[in-house]
């Protein structure tokens, strides 16, 4: 098999990674490094044993597949370049700082036939590779990190840097993006008898919904519409599901 010939653009506290990953990968020849910093690029690319490169668009043309660990702020224009280049591009992420600036990449990327892959590497965690073959259909998921301040990606909110991490874990457990609308939850109660019916509903935000409902001694039938809250005996509204369909 042809050796794919790699380059890295940042060289940084993850950057470095890339480097070294890429240096010792069958299948893969690290060409060069590009960085903002002179010595910090020299440091890597001796340590590693590629070329220091000056200017990213001389590095294209020398490789087939990069990866781009600059700030966040400069990976929509640097992924431009890279895949207008049709060069194949991994991005650490978050992919840009705006919806908008990702879709043009994505767009970009299916016009230059260029692979586009973000770095959301906690989708293959161990604990949660061995994780999610459990998991089915999550109605709840809390995300706790705790870790110390570190003074890097200064750029982006914490949003961006950190919580982006979580966001992609809740979409990849929950099977897709989470959806809103009536009629994504629909449940038909029947009854012969007296009975109460008392409902507690936890929705992605927190927000607690209860729901009681007295059935009548004759008997009858109750179409809850799993869409908004509601109390007393107004059918259950704007419940979501992140699954797109009701607990089993």
């Amino acid at each position: 098999m042809k050796s794919l010939r790699t380059g890295v653009i940042g060289v940084g506290h993850l950057g470095q990674h890339h480097a070294r990953l890429y240096a010792g990968l069958p299948g893969s020849t690290l060409v060069g490094i590009v960085d903002a910093d002179a010595r910090r690029a020299k440091e890597i690319a001796k340590r590693v044993g590629a070329a220091v490169y000056d200017d990213v668009g001389v590095l294209l043309r020398q490789v087939d597949a990069v990866s781009i660990a600059a700030p966040t702020s400069a990976h929509h224009a640097v992924a431009r370049q890279c895949l207008d280049a049709g060069v194949h591009v991994l991005v650490e992420k978050p992919i840009t700082t705006t919806p908008a600036e990702a879709t043009e990449l994505i767009t970009l990327a299916r016009a230059r036939k260029a692979v586009l892959q973000v770095g959301h590497i906690e989708r293959f965690n161990p604990v949660m590779l061995k994780a999610r073959p459990s998991i089915h259909r999550p109605l709840l998921v809390e995300c706790r990190r705790v870790s110390p301040f570190t003074g890097r990606s200064t750029d982006v909110d914490v949003v961006l840097d950190l919580m982006i991490h979580d966001l992609d874990l809740i979409l990849a457990l929950a099977g897709g993006e989470p959806r809103l609308g009536t009629g994504d939850v629909q449940v038909t109660l029947r009854w012969n008898t007296p009975v109460d019916l008392d409902l507690h509903v936890i929705d992605p935000l927190g927000e607690e919904i209860y729901f009681r409902y007295t059935f009548s001694p004759s008997g009858g039938t109750l179409d809850v519409d799993a869409n908004a809250g509601c109390t007393n005996d107004t059918p259950v509204e704007n419940v979501f599901w992140p699954t797109g369909g009701a607990p089993g």
